[in-house]
């Protein structure tokens, strides 16, 4: 895939916030509160997973962690 791209950015933030931030967007777009954990549990967290070893090959880390930004 990094063949396709310009550029690759990691986006980094605590995963507390990323989760409560992920369903919020899936009930903010109708799912159900079980709805959407069930999908955050099952889909969401394992891609974070995966994609989190990655972060050392991206062109450019946004960290969102609070407290950092300005």
């Amino acid at each position: 895939m990094r063949g396709q791209l310009d550029e690759v950015w990691f986006v980094a933030v605590e995963d507390l916030l990323r989760r409560r931030r992920l369903l919020d967007r899936h009930v903010r777009f109708g799912k159900s509160a079980e709805a959407a954990a069930g999908w955050v549990d099952t889909l969401d967290e394992p891609n974070a997973v995966l994609v989190a070893p990655t972060r050392s090959q991206a062109d450019r880390v946004v960290d969102l962690t609070p407290g950092l930004l300005r």
